[in-house]
């Protein structure tokens, strides 16, 4: 197999999506109905068997050890894959969402509370925002919504911000000298203002600006919202640092990333590689 599609295979089995077309059909070779992965992981001391296989109408098969009733988010989790291509500079000039991809990663492999916490969230945040849509007063039933939303924005915050600490330490111990790198600051911004300090706050705020969620048809403030700041000198680094510079800096982040989910159990965290020149 040629190193590109060993990547993209690896890949495929830890994100259930190729990193190079979003069409599923274009990786069926032309005479097939079908593309099939296999792999073996060792993980906690034990050995997993993986099997995916998709079809032209995008129809996914799993198997885990032999077992159908297993979902992506398993494969997900055995298998801590980051992948560093020309595309892996939206972590600087992305948005929000590029980034919360990028340490949401990192603490669903550290934190094993994170998934479970962050379905349930979501859950919870489909419901605020389907009564949005419905409802034009903030009633006893957006006030229970926000009471749960509350509850575990908080609690992924928290998981984040633990998660991030280790990622700060682990970045430091990476550029310690380096006159580039060693002055770079990284931020957990949650996805409400910073002078909100306790739940009961961020409560108050979602029923303050519960006519802006009307107008707008979606919730504003939540960790749905987080993001990530680099800054060198108080500036944004892609202000201040070049595009060769920036490489530097995205490898730094992903090594460091994979040192803490490396150093955290007994994972082996994985950095595939693509034609990152600049």
């Amino acid at each position: 197999m040629a190193k590109p599609a060993l990547l993209e295979a690896i890949y495929y089995l830890a994100h259930g999506r190729s990193f190079r077309t979003s069409r599923h059909q274009r990786l069926v070779q032309h005479d097939h109905e079908h593309f099939v992965l296999h792999a073996k992981v060792d993980h906690a001391e034990q050995t997993y068997s993986l099997g995916l296989q998709r079809d032209r109408q995008a129809e996914l098969l799993l198997r885990l050890n032999g077992a159908s009733n297993c979902k992506l988010a398993d494969f997900a989790t055995l298998l801590p894959v980051q992948l560093l291509t020309p595309d892996s500079f939206r972590l600087f000039f992305g948005g929000p969402k590029e980034r919360r991809q990028f340490f949401d990663m990192g603490v669903l492999h550290v934190e094993q509370s994170f998934f479970p916490v962050w379905q349930q969230f979501s859950r919870v945040l489909k419901q605020r925002n389907a009564l949005l849509k419905q409802s034009r007063r903030y009633d006893q039933q957006f006030e229970y919504w926000d009471q749960q939303f509350v509850s575990l924005a908080w609690q992924l915050q928290g998981l984040r911000q633990t998660y991030i600490n280790q990622l700060t330490t682990a970045y430091q111990q990476l550029t310690v000298g380096s006159d580039l790198l060693a002055d770079i600051s990284i931020h957990l911004q949650a996805g409400w203002p910073e002078k909100i300090q306790q739940p009961a706050e961020l409560q108050q705020l979602l029923e303050q600006n519960f006519q802006q969620d009307l107008r707008q048809g979606f919730t504003l403030y939540g960790p749905q919202k987080a993001d990530l700041k680099l800054r060198k000198a108080q500036l944004t680094v892609e202000e201040v640092l070049s595009r060769g510079q920036l490489k530097v800096l995205l490898f730094a982040l992903k090594i460091a990333q994979n040192n803490v989910i490396g150093n955290s159990g007994k994972k082996q965290p994985l950095l595939l590689i693509d034609d990152i020149s600049v």
